[in-house]
């Protein structure tokens, strides 16, 4: 029975009466009600009114019900419709599978769009864009309805049209839709430019971004804090992370109109990482907290990936940020990534108990937003390799397998540092025979090849588990010849080349060492390295040694000396006081 406390109910909600009688209680469902109750036969304190309590069967409460930001976005005002059923919606999904204009203009006539007002027009431009990836069709739409005197002629059709533009890389298209709003006297409003904006920050066109801001100051538009976030991404882009970390910095000294968000932030951070400048990215972490800008899981991300990159990797400094910002009260909720970064930033810190005790969390949450992935075990593989715990990284890959994560190429490259440090080349090199002859599920690459080849030269002259020197000599060379006439994705790179030179000096073998590099076209680098310690080693002589770096060190002393000659006119300016 309807409890008589309630008089009216909102159209758009969905509310759940529990009314306690002794032991049990008495659930009942109302769901946009528009009749009128009376409340005077019955208690105000007989009855509590609880929201978005479901209910399953019309009689089983199943608990408190999660409202997800996708579902909330499905209500566009039509009396809480969702959007998915409404009119708009199968327009935007008919328009988006047509091919030519014709058939645009066949469902989008008068009739069907008599009744439609202009923000379910707007709605409808933008689902065609976000919704299935068509700005193009959204702008032949947009063209079509302005022709058939439809009310799409406003700042939100415009602004939804350019926003897909914008996400679909046409920039040209979305620069003339701007230009054009003039023409049919609209005002671009902030939203408008900075959905070319951001279009132009995804190209790292950064100088047009800048143009942009500077007619929007002209004419009086006002920017906001993302604009200045699509010019820090556009020049972080572009590589100046320099001009970026001033731009920011003028936002946090007021000189700008606004201050920045932890999305410039991250931004910036993201600039300084692409940049490979970590310790800017951690510097421009410690600003942000020095603003009162709390961090979010990007951000967090982001900070751990320069602890995993700086010199030496701050681990134990990311393990701090991370339960100072999460188990807060209100803390940041991390997602994956942000536990891959953080697993990882310990991993190369050489603090594999903590990364292994952050994936054990991980896996105890049950949260899909939490869950690791195969990028999360492979992190956890990688802190296993530094530490040389072979044990400890079959166990997990024992649970990638039994958590339905597959292996790759980088699980069995970890796998193989991993045995190989532990005292276990044997069977690291059987599993990588296993890899060749197809028994396991991938093909070894280059990066399986030259994790093995370097743990084998790392093993001569101080090998274990039984493996003979002069066999891992011979494994190293032939696999290198066999990496040189397979070609293509297996031809040999610089860490190919370093883990054979490396294997030969291991072996005593100078002078195939120094043939090897200068036959291979090794760089100075490598050439010196090899030549100088066979030298010391009184294993080649000086004459040898000298024949492969007697071009390179001709190169090296004319470059020298044509260095030395600038310099010295340089100096002799300054003194004279000329540029």
């Amino acid at each position: 029975t309807m409890p008589a406390s309630i008089s009216m109910l909102p159209r758009s909600h969905h509310f759940h009466v529990v009314r306690a009688r002794g032991s049990s209680s008495v659930v009942a469902s109302l769901s946009r009600s528009t009749s009128h109750v009376s409340s005077s036969s019955a208690s105000p304190s007989s009855s509590v009114v609880k929201k978005s309590l479901p209910l399953k069967n019309d009689s089983t409460l199943v608990g408190p019900m999660k409202i997800r930001k996708s579902d909330t976005s499905q209500h566009h005002g039509r009396g809480g419709v969702p959007f998915k059923n409404t009119k708009e919606a199968r327009l935007a999904k008919q328009l988006a599978k047509c091919d030519t204009l014709s058939e645009i203009e066949n469902l989008l006539t008068p009739m069907q769009t008599k009744d439609m007002s202009s923000k379910e027009l707007s709605f409808m431009l933008g689902a065609i864009c976000r919704r299935h990836g068509e700005p193009e069709r959204a702008l032949q739409a947009l063209r079509h309805l302005e022709s058939t005197g439809a009310p799409v002629r406003n700042v939100y059709s415009y602004t939804a049209v350019l926003s897909g533009l914008g996400r679909a890389g046409c920039i040209s298209q979305a620069q003339a839709l701007l230009a054009s709003m003039d023409d049919v006297g609209l005002e671009a409003d902030t939203a408008a430019h900075n959905a070319v904006l951001a279009a132009l920050a995804k190209e790292a066109r950064w100088q047009d971004a800048e143009a942009m801001t500077e007619q929007m100051r002209s004419r009086g538009v006002p920017r906001d804090v993302y604009t200045y976030t699509s010019i820090v991404h556009a020049l972080g882009r572009a590589g100046h992370w320099q001009r970026a970390r001033v731009l920011v910095r003028n936002m946090v000294r007021g000189r700008l109109e606004t201050r920045p968000n932890v999305v410039t932030f991250s931004a910036l951070m993201g600039a300084c990482l692409a940049c490979d400048e970590p310790a800017a990215a951690m510097a421009t972490f410690h600003d942000m907290e020095l603003c009162g800008v709390r961090p979010d899981a990007k951000a967090l991300t982001h900070f751990f990936t320069a602890c995993r990159a700086v010199d030496p990797p701050q681990g134990a400094r990311a393990l701090d940020i991370f339960r100072t910002q999460t188990e807060c009260r209100d803390g940041v909720q991390p997602v994956t990534s942000t536990y891959n970064a953080l697993i990882a930033a310990l991993g190369s810190a050489g603090l594999c108990d903590d990364a292994l005790a952050v994936l054990d969390e991980m896996e105890e949450a049950d949260m899909e937003e939490r869950s690791p992935n195969g990028i999360t075990y492979n992190a956890a593989l990688f802190a296993c390799a530094r530490a040389g715990r072979a044990s400890d990284a079959r166990l997990l890959c024992a649970r990638m397998d039994a958590a339905g994560v597959g292996r790759d190429a980088v699980t069995y490259a970890e796998l193989l540092r991993a045995l190989a440090r532990g005292g276990c080349l044997r069977e690291a090199l059987q599993i990588l025979d296993e890899l060749e002859q197809g028994v396991r599920e991938v093909r070894p690459n280059l990066v399986v090849y030259n994790v093995m080849l370097a743990e084998c030269a790392r093993s001569i002259g101080a090998s274990s588990d039984d493996v003979d020197d002069d066999y891992l000599l011979s494994f190293v060379d032939r696999t290198v010849s066999s990496m040189e006439s397979a070609g293509g994705d297996l031809s040999p790179d610089p860490f190919t080349r370093r883990a054979h030179l490396l294997a030969l000096e291991n072996a005593n073998e100078w002078r195939r060492a120094a043939e090897v590099s200068r036959s291979t076209g090794a760089d100075l680098d490598i050439l010196r390295g090899v030549v100088y310690r066979g030298v010391d080693a009184a294993r080649i002589n000086l004459p040898l040694a000298l024949e492969p770096l007697r071009t390179a060190a001709n190169a090296v002393v004319a470059s020298g000396r044509r260095a030395r000659e600038l310099g010295a006119r340089e100096l002799g300016a300054r003194q004279q006081g000329k540029p």
